[in-house]
């Protein structure tokens, strides 16, 4: 059975190769959990797909839509830190560092609430249990939509970038967009 949701201004529907899929930043084991702790983040999307023996892997799935946003978004874009922050002064991660912390906390966020053992938590037990498997690789995609993305711009050096911040956890990082998704996965602008 597909799962659809929407995130930012996307509708993302995951088919049924996605054995398990959960908007983990909107989960109350999240919310109610990890996130507590400031400042806590988490992806967008967790989920488990079955691509056949040798393709049953665990995603974290971050979107970010940021068409229209070209200019205030370049440096991030480049892994160059955008500055502090006019309010707080705390130093603001480039988009890259921002992934990675958000993976790493998700991961954090997931095994305490497998800990935990809450009613909800069918939806995501197997995203804790596939997490611990040494045998399922884990996969992190950053979901990036431009103004113009045909392709996504410079995958090589966002990839490069990923894999920089990410390489205590996986080398498996890649870059897709709208129009280029993820395996079973489809994608509509509202």
């Amino acid at each position: 059975m597909s799962s659809t949701f929407v995130e930012e201004r996307i509708e993302v529907t995951f088919d049924d190769s996605w054995t398990s899929v959960v908007k983990w930043d909107r989960e109350r084991a999240y919310q109610d959990g990890i996130r507590k702790l400031h400042p806590t983040r988490g992806v967008d999307f967790c989920g488990v797909r079955d691509g056949g023996d040798r393709d049953r892997s665990l995603y974290f799935i971050e979107l970010k839509d940021l068409r229209g946003h070209r200019i205030e978004n370049k440096k991030r874009l480049q892994d160059v830190g955008a500055g502090p922050c006019t309010e707080c002064g705390s130093v603001k991660p480039t988009l890259h560092q921002e992934v990675a912390l958000k993976v790493r906390d998700t991961l954090a966020g997931l095994v305490a609430a497998a800990h935990k053992r809450q009613p909800e938590s069918g939806r995501w037990q197997p995203l804790a249990e596939a997490m611990i498997r040494w045998d399922k690789p884990i996969c992190v995609i950053l979901w990036l939509d431009e103004d113009h993305m045909a392709a996504p711009a410079q995958p090589s050096i966002h990839i490069d970038n990923l894999k920089k911040h990410l390489r205590w956890l996986t080398s498996r990082v890649s870059v897709v967009n709208s129009m280029r998704p993820p395996p079973g996965v489809t994608a509509r602008y509202l």
